[in-house]
């Protein structure tokens, strides 16, 4: 095969997969709208392209975040296909879009290295992180009411925020996929809870 030949074939074969691309995101989108990956027993879409899909957690992430900044801004499919940005680039920029910027940031960081994205985005200027908080939901504990002394107290439930990194969502939908059959809702709190005893017990055994 000469040269100009594989050439060409390689530039076919780009063209094509970035189309196929394009349209996997599409599905992802229609997917997750329509959370046909809780229905087909996973807790959450990342879960399910690890599951059923086969990526690794990294593809898994780079086409979820894709999927949904492509969602917001349709103009970053077109640019897809063409080959003047890419998906792990859409994927970096995409929680970080809006409207009234989006065009700028996909002209800065278009053709650039993954490095030079990554220090674009931290040149932005940073959102203020939420503060950790605790707040405590219903009455206040104490025996039921009209019950008599010996009633033991209703406990009340918790709101818990805190801020963290991206980094730490992937883990969480991570462990959500590990234990689905143990926690099928993949509530955070049956997850946190058995993180939280599991460092107690460890961190007791040392003591």
């Amino acid at each position: 095969m000469t040269v100009n030949a594989w050439r060409e074939r390689l530039v076919i074969f780009t063209a094509k997969e970035r189309r196929e691309t394009d349209r996997l995101l599409v599905l992802i989108s229609e997917i997750e709208e329509c959370s046909l990956a809780v229905k087909d027993g996973y807790p959450s879409l990342y879960a399910y392209l690890i599951g059923t899909l086969g990526f690794s957690e990294s593809e898994a992430i780079i086409r979820l975040k894709a999927a949904r900044a492509s969602k917001s801004f349709p103009a970053l499919r077109r640019l897809l296909r063409s080959g003047w940005i890419s998906l792990s680039t859409i994927a970096a920029i995409g929680p970080h879009l809006c409207r009234d910027n989006w065009k700028t940031l996909v002209r800065m960081t278009a053709g650039q290295s993954s490095a030079s994205v990554r220090r674009i985005l931290a040149s932005l200027d940073p959102k203020e992180e939420p503060r950790q908080a605790v707040r405590f939901k219903g009455p206040e504990p104490g025996p039921a009411r009209d019950a008599g002394p010996s009633t033991p107290p209703i406990p009340r439930r918790v709101e818990i925020a805190f801020g963290a990194r991206e980094e730490f969502l992937a883990r969480i939908e991570r462990a959500q996929f590990l234990l689905r059959s143990k926690y099928p809702s993949g509530k955070f709190e049956d997850l946190f809870g058995e993180a939280i005893e599991a460092l107690v017990d460890k961190v007791e055994k040392r003591s």
